[in-house]
Protein backbone atom coordinates (compact mmCIF):
# COMPACT_ATOMS: atom_id res chain seq x y z
CA UNK A 1 0.00 0.00 0.00
CA UNK A 2 1.41 3.43 -0.77
CA UNK A 3 0.94 5.07 2.16
CA UNK A 4 2.68 2.22 4.37
CA UNK A 5 5.71 3.10 1.61
CA UNK A 6 8.80 4.85 3.54
CA UNK A 7 9.32 7.34 0.61
CA UNK A 8 7.17 10.58 1.28
CA UNK A 9 6.23 12.50 -1.53
CA UNK A 10 8.88 15.07 -2.25
CA UNK A 11 11.52 13.40 -1.41
CA UNK A 12 10.11 10.50 -3.63
CA UNK A 13 9.96 13.29 -6.35
CA UNK A 14 13.57 14.54 -5.62
CA UNK A 15 14.77 10.76 -6.27
CA UNK A 16 12.95 10.32 -8.98
CA UNK A 17 14.85 13.66 -10.82
CA UNK A 18 18.15 12.56 -9.71
CA UNK A 19 17.59 9.20 -11.58
CA UNK A 20 16.16 10.94 -14.49
CA UNK A 21 19.46 13.13 -14.60
CA UNK A 22 21.66 10.26 -14.14
CA UNK A 23 20.02 7.49 -16.60
CA UNK A 24 18.16 10.69 -18.93
CA UNK A 25 15.08 8.20 -19.50
CA UNK A 26 12.93 6.29 -17.22
CA UNK A 27 9.97 4.16 -17.38
CA UNK A 28 6.49 4.45 -15.36
CA UNK A 29 6.36 0.52 -14.67
CA UNK A 30 10.99 1.10 -13.43
CA UNK A 31 9.95 3.28 -11.42
CA UNK A 32 6.77 2.03 -9.74
CA UNK A 33 9.30 -1.38 -8.90
CA UNK A 34 11.95 0.97 -8.01
CA UNK A 35 9.87 3.18 -4.90
CA UNK A 36 7.49 -0.58 -4.72
CA UNK A 37 4.33 2.07 -5.09
CA UNK A 38 1.44 1.89 -8.15
CA UNK A 39 1.77 3.15 -11.30
CA UNK A 40 -1.11 5.69 -10.51
CA UNK A 41 0.61 7.47 -7.94
CA UNK A 42 4.37 7.45 -10.03
CA UNK A 43 2.04 9.05 -13.25
CA UNK A 44 0.60 11.57 -10.40
CA UNK A 45 4.46 12.61 -9.55
CA UNK A 46 5.35 12.87 -12.59
CA UNK A 47 2.15 14.74 -14.00
CA UNK A 48 3.57 17.59 -11.25
CA UNK A 49 6.95 17.57 -12.24
CA UNK A 50 6.07 18.34 -15.61
CA UNK A 51 4.22 21.53 -14.52
CA UNK A 52 7.05 22.35 -12.64
CA UNK A 53 9.64 22.24 -15.41
CA UNK A 54 11.27 19.37 -13.93
CA UNK A 55 10.78 16.62 -16.32
CA UNK A 56 9.16 16.30 -19.78
CA UNK A 57 6.54 13.17 -19.96
CA UNK A 58 6.49 10.62 -23.16
CA UNK A 59 5.15 7.52 -23.81
CA UNK A 60 4.89 5.34 -20.42
CA UNK A 61 7.80 7.19 -18.72
CA UNK A 62 9.69 10.59 -18.68
CA UNK A 63 12.86 12.97 -19.81
CA UNK A 64 14.91 15.60 -18.30
CA UNK A 65 13.17 18.90 -19.34
CA UNK A 66 15.32 20.68 -21.58
CA UNK A 67 14.68 23.89 -19.88
CA UNK A 68 16.60 22.16 -16.34
CA UNK A 69 19.84 21.87 -17.82
CA UNK A 70 19.52 24.25 -21.08
CA UNK A 71 20.77 27.59 -21.25
CA UNK A 72 18.41 30.07 -22.87
CA UNK A 73 19.79 33.00 -24.92
CA UNK A 74 19.91 36.20 -22.86
CA UNK A 75 17.69 38.53 -25.87
CA UNK A 76 15.10 35.68 -25.32
CA UNK A 77 15.00 35.87 -21.77
CA UNK A 78 14.85 39.44 -21.66
CA UNK A 79 11.72 39.40 -23.18
CA UNK A 80 10.05 37.03 -20.87
CA UNK A 81 7.73 38.29 -18.13
CA UNK A 82 9.17 41.80 -19.14
CA UNK A 83 6.74 43.83 -16.96
CA UNK A 84 7.10 41.84 -13.95
CA UNK A 85 10.80 42.12 -14.13
CA UNK A 86 10.97 45.76 -14.87
CA UNK A 87 8.77 46.02 -11.78
CA UNK A 88 11.48 44.26 -10.02
CA UNK A 89 14.50 46.17 -10.86
CA UNK A 90 12.81 49.41 -10.18
CA UNK A 91 12.82 48.18 -6.50
CA UNK A 92 16.02 46.54 -6.37
CA UNK A 93 17.60 50.20 -7.86
CA UNK A 94 15.71 52.14 -4.68
CA UNK A 95 17.80 49.85 -2.47
CA UNK A 96 21.07 51.30 -3.56
CA UNK A 97 22.30 54.55 -2.29
CA UNK A 98 24.58 56.88 -4.02
CA UNK A 99 28.54 55.77 -2.93
CA UNK A 100 27.55 52.49 -1.94
CA UNK A 101 29.51 49.26 -3.35
CA UNK A 102 27.58 46.97 -4.96
CA UNK A 103 27.62 43.50 -7.20
CA UNK A 104 25.36 42.91 -10.31
CA UNK A 105 25.53 39.27 -11.60
CA UNK A 106 24.52 38.76 -15.41
CA UNK A 107 20.90 38.24 -16.13
CA UNK A 108 18.04 39.49 -17.77
CA UNK A 109 16.62 40.82 -14.74
CA UNK A 110 20.20 42.40 -12.62
CA UNK A 111 20.65 43.74 -16.26
CA UNK A 112 17.22 45.61 -16.25
CA UNK A 113 18.32 46.62 -12.41
CA UNK A 114 21.42 48.29 -14.10
CA UNK A 115 19.29 50.47 -16.56
CA UNK A 116 17.35 51.73 -13.24
CA UNK A 117 20.48 52.84 -11.46
CA UNK A 118 21.50 55.94 -14.01
CA UNK A 119 20.75 58.34 -11.45
CA UNK A 120 22.87 57.08 -8.80
CA UNK A 121 25.98 58.62 -8.58
CA UNK A 122 29.86 57.48 -7.40
CA UNK A 123 28.69 53.90 -7.29
CA UNK A 124 31.36 50.74 -7.26
CA UNK A 125 29.66 48.40 -9.48
CA UNK A 126 31.02 44.95 -9.45
CA UNK A 127 30.03 42.45 -12.33
CA UNK A 128 30.49 39.47 -14.39
CA UNK A 129 27.88 40.86 -17.17
CA UNK A 130 29.76 42.99 -20.36
CA UNK A 131 25.99 44.30 -20.64
CA UNK A 132 25.54 45.43 -17.23
CA UNK A 133 29.01 47.25 -17.22
CA UNK A 134 28.49 48.96 -21.27
CA UNK A 135 24.88 50.35 -19.47
CA UNK A 136 26.38 52.20 -16.31
CA UNK A 137 29.78 52.81 -17.60
CA UNK A 138 30.94 56.65 -17.95
CA UNK A 139 27.12 57.35 -15.81
CA UNK A 140 27.01 59.38 -12.97
CA UNK A 141 30.76 59.20 -12.03
CA UNK A 142 30.27 55.56 -11.56
CA UNK A 143 33.20 52.99 -11.37
CA UNK A 144 32.84 50.01 -13.34
CA UNK A 145 34.68 46.93 -12.51
CA UNK A 146 34.15 43.82 -15.35
CA UNK A 147 35.71 40.83 -13.86
CA UNK A 148 37.28 39.19 -17.04
CA UNK A 149 36.61 35.71 -17.42
CA UNK A 150 35.25 33.21 -19.93
CA UNK A 151 32.25 34.59 -22.35
CA UNK A 152 28.95 32.55 -21.92
CA UNK A 153 27.75 34.02 -25.32
CA UNK A 154 23.95 32.41 -24.52
CA UNK A 155 24.00 34.28 -21.35
CA UNK A 156 26.58 36.98 -21.31
CA UNK A 157 28.11 36.37 -18.82
CA UNK A 158 31.39 36.26 -17.69
CA UNK A 159 32.66 32.54 -16.00
CA UNK A 160 35.47 30.15 -14.60
CA UNK A 161 38.32 31.08 -12.50
CA UNK A 162 39.41 34.47 -13.75
CA UNK A 163 36.28 35.72 -12.94
CA UNK A 164 35.86 34.27 -9.57
CA UNK A 165 39.13 35.61 -8.72
CA UNK A 166 38.21 39.05 -9.60
CA UNK A 167 34.91 38.52 -7.63
CA UNK A 168 37.03 37.74 -4.39
CA UNK A 169 39.53 40.46 -4.39
CA UNK A 170 36.34 42.96 -3.49
CA UNK A 171 34.24 43.71 -0.35
CA UNK A 172 30.73 45.31 -1.19
CA UNK A 173 27.82 46.98 0.43
CA UNK A 174 25.22 44.45 -1.54
CA UNK A 175 24.88 42.10 -4.22
CA UNK A 176 22.12 41.41 -6.96
CA UNK A 177 21.32 38.02 -8.19
CA UNK A 178 19.36 36.11 -10.76
CA UNK A 179 17.89 32.62 -10.00
CA UNK A 180 16.22 30.52 -12.17
CA UNK A 181 13.85 28.66 -9.92
CA UNK A 182 13.25 28.16 -6.38
CA UNK A 183 12.02 24.96 -4.08
CA UNK A 184 11.19 26.05 -0.63
CA UNK A 185 12.92 23.00 0.77
CA UNK A 186 16.04 23.17 -1.67
CA UNK A 187 16.45 26.71 -2.08
CA UNK A 188 17.62 28.85 -5.32
CA UNK A 189 18.81 27.01 -8.70
CA UNK A 190 20.36 28.50 -11.84
CA UNK A 191 21.34 26.22 -15.15
CA UNK A 192 24.98 26.70 -15.02
CA UNK A 193 26.96 25.11 -12.80
CA UNK A 194 29.56 27.72 -13.82
CA UNK A 195 27.60 30.71 -13.19
CA UNK A 196 26.13 29.12 -9.70
CA UNK A 197 29.93 29.65 -8.66
CA UNK A 198 29.83 33.09 -9.64
CA UNK A 199 26.92 33.62 -7.81
CA UNK A 200 28.00 31.86 -4.46
CA UNK A 201 31.24 34.14 -4.92
CA UNK A 202 29.47 37.09 -4.85
CA UNK A 203 27.56 36.09 -2.06
CA UNK A 204 30.40 35.72 0.14
CA UNK A 205 31.83 39.30 -0.73
CA UNK A 206 28.47 41.11 0.65
CA UNK A 207 27.33 42.25 3.41
CA UNK A 208 23.61 42.38 2.13
CA UNK A 209 22.44 39.47 -0.12
CA UNK A 210 18.94 40.23 -2.83
CA UNK A 211 17.68 37.56 -5.50
CA UNK A 212 15.58 38.55 -8.15
CA UNK A 213 13.51 36.64 -9.83
CA UNK A 214 9.60 37.00 -11.03
CA UNK A 215 7.30 34.69 -9.90
CA UNK A 216 6.96 31.92 -12.58
CA UNK A 217 10.20 30.17 -11.41
CA UNK A 218 9.04 29.50 -8.33
CA UNK A 219 8.33 25.86 -7.85
CA UNK A 220 10.80 25.15 -10.24
CA UNK A 221 14.51 23.62 -9.92
CA UNK A 222 16.90 23.84 -12.71
CA UNK A 223 20.66 21.80 -12.68
CA UNK A 224 22.48 23.88 -10.68
CA UNK A 225 21.72 25.14 -7.08
CA UNK A 226 22.76 28.28 -5.91
CA UNK A 227 21.86 28.22 -2.24
CA UNK A 228 19.28 27.60 0.39
CA UNK A 229 16.56 30.40 1.39
CA UNK A 230 18.37 31.50 4.74
CA UNK A 231 21.47 32.25 3.15
CA UNK A 232 19.78 35.37 0.93
CA UNK A 233 18.61 38.13 3.08
CA UNK A 234 15.99 39.79 0.50
CA UNK A 235 13.81 38.33 -2.09
CA UNK A 236 12.86 40.90 -4.67
CA UNK A 237 9.35 39.12 -6.68
CA UNK A 238 6.61 40.24 -8.78
CA UNK A 239 2.72 40.28 -6.85
CA UNK A 240 2.27 36.71 -9.08
CA UNK A 241 3.82 34.89 -5.93
CA UNK A 242 1.36 32.64 -3.93
CA UNK A 243 0.27 33.79 -1.12
CA UNK A 244 1.35 30.69 1.54
CA UNK A 245 4.76 30.47 -0.50
CA UNK A 246 5.25 33.86 0.30
CA UNK A 247 4.32 33.26 3.69
CA UNK A 248 6.63 30.36 4.05
CA UNK A 249 9.49 32.77 2.74
CA UNK A 250 8.85 34.99 5.41
CA UNK A 251 8.74 32.47 8.38
CA UNK A 252 12.42 31.75 7.02
CA UNK A 253 13.65 34.96 8.46
CA UNK A 254 13.99 36.82 4.93
CA UNK A 255 12.25 40.26 3.71
CA UNK A 256 10.40 39.79 0.34
CA UNK A 257 9.44 42.40 -1.69
CA UNK A 258 6.56 41.80 -3.68
CA UNK A 259 5.85 44.51 -6.68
Amino acid sequence: MDQNNPYFMEERRKLIQSIIQKEKRVTISELSQRFDIGEATIRRDLNAMEKSGLIQKTHGGAILADRAYKEVAINIRDEQNKEEKERIALAAASLVYDSEAIMIDAGSTTYKIAQQLKGKNELVVVTNSPLVSSELAGVGNNKIILTGGELNADTNALIGPVATGAIRQFRVDKVFIGASGLLFEDGFFTVSPYEAEIKRAMMEMAAEITIVMDSSKIGTSMFSRICSIREIDRLIVDSGINDEVLMELKQCGIEVLTV
